[in-house]
């Protein structure tokens, strides 16, 4: 038998994910051992987990031991060191009740205006250097650009005429009032901003706009429809697709949420956005382990180092 020790590997090898992989990866003639090194070892090692990976003191305690090396089919899955799972059967505790989960709550606590500001510590007026994330054409990969930027009475802010724009990453779980704030270049907007609720992988709001003004309008009417997509110019809603089902899902159908993304995508052009899709390329700018600069609500990611970096550069 085998035994291996991965959270992932013990989460899904017994629902048949992680040994389909490893099983057509030894069909197709890789060393078994090597194969289970990619899937625990290897990946924790990438990932930085130093507690998972392996069986040896000090790592979690989350293993499965397999049949054999070719089929993987899980006889026995321990996580932290308990036997939940053996020869296909559930054995950990199903009493506790589901708690009950609004369909779309949108907790952002008390956000205020000045809580989407950019001050600097130290500047008051002058120019600085930031960094600024730089949107590449067609893809989720992007950039980390150094720009010089005014700051006017201590406050950064975005420069259309540059195409900087703000852009501010919002906690909407806990309302822990948690708000990642930088710059991008590359959506082209002359004025208003897009915020959308579906951003990977924490799908927290995420917002993009020309002024603090309309991306706080933004951030607000998605917490009045329970997330989805808006775009606002001017203090004014110019149109929004509801994704009430956890900010994510849709009552819709098809057709109708199709006909209203083309219409999102339309006014978004007539504003200036140069990006075909500008949902689907907000929606990836907070996935922080695509290179290279990314945001989350703890601000500023350099996705290559897996690490929080400051906006400003010294």
């Amino acid at each position: 038998m085998l035994v291996t020790d991965d959270r992932h590997a013990g989460d899904m090898i017994s629902e048949g994910h992680i040994d389909n992989c490893l099983r057509r990866a030894v069909e197709e003639g890789m060393d078994p051992i090597d194969a289970i090194k990619m899937v625990t070892l290897k990946s924790a090692e990438y990932f930085r987990l130093p507690d998972l990976g392996g069986l040896s003191p000090g790592k979690s305690a989350d293993i499965v031991i397999v049949d054999d090396l070719r089929n993987f089919r899980a006889e026995i899955v321990l996580i932290n060191g308990r036997l939940v799972a053996k020869k296909g059967k559930y054995l950990g505790d199903i009493s506790k009740k589901t708690p009950k989960v609004t369909a779309g709550a949108i907790n952002i606590g008390v956000l205020k205006p000045e809580h989407l500001q950019i001050r600097h510590p130290s500047v008051n007026n002058g120019k600085v250097i930031v960094r600024v994330i730089g949107l590449i054409k067609d893809q989720i990969f992007t950039e980390e650009h150094h720009c010089e930027i005014n700051v006017v009475n201590g406050v950064v802010d975005s420069d259309p005429s540059r195409d900087i724009l703000k852009i501010c990453v919002v906690e909407r779980y806990k309302g822990s009032g948690r708000i990642g704030k930088g710059f991008v270049k590359g959506f082209g907007l002359r004025s208003g901003a897009i915020a959308s609720t579906v951003a990977h992988d924490s799908h927290n709001i995420i917002a993009v706009g020309v002024n603090d003004r309309d991306i706080y309008r933004a951030i607000l009417r998605l917490k009045e429809i329970n997330g989805g997509f808006v775009i606002v110019d001017g203090g004014k809603v110019l149109d929004d697709l509801p994704l009430p089902v956890a900010g994510l899902m849709t009552y819709l159908k098809a057709d109708k949420v199709a006909e209203k993304t083309k219409s999102l995508e339309t006014i978004a052009a007539q504003l200036g956005c140069k990006v075909r899709n500008p949902f689907m390329a907000l929606s990836f700018l907070s996935l922080p382990v695509i290179p290279n600069l990314k945001i989350t609500d703890y601000g500023l990611i350099d996705a290559e180092e897996l690490r929080v970096v400051n906006l400003f550069v010294d």
